[in-house]
């Protein structure tokens, strides 16, 4: 409101662990968007879109999906891959071009 104070209802059913890792994941995500970003900028890779400002609406939608739900994700979705479990290390070698060196 025009205090700055949430208004409406909140959802009681969602688990404080759930929401603990969603925001996990949103703060992960800004730390691994700067790590990319900056490879980018260094010219390691040619394209690079962070999902500033967007973090949020991600989770939002990963905690809607149900397990075996499609998810058809697009730039600036790398918290649905977060949130999922998808390692960061496989999300850096698909923006590389690498395979993961077992």
């Amino acid at each position: 409101d025009d205090d700055h104070a949430a208004q409406g209802p909140w959802a009681p059913e969602i688990e404080p662990e759930k929401l603990l890792h969603a925001l996990e994941t949103m703060v992960l995500t800004r730390a691994y968007d700067d790590r990319m970003l900056r490879i980018q900028r260094q010219g390691k890779i040619s394209f690079y879109m962070q999902g500033l400002a967007e973090y949020a609406i991600s989770v939002g939608q990963g905690l809607a999906f149900e397990e075996g739900d499609m998810k058809f994700v697009s730039y600036r979705n790398q918290c649905l891959f977060l949130l999922r479990g998808t390692s960061m290390v496989d999300m850096m070698c698909q923006c590389l071009s690498k395979t993961r060196e077992m």
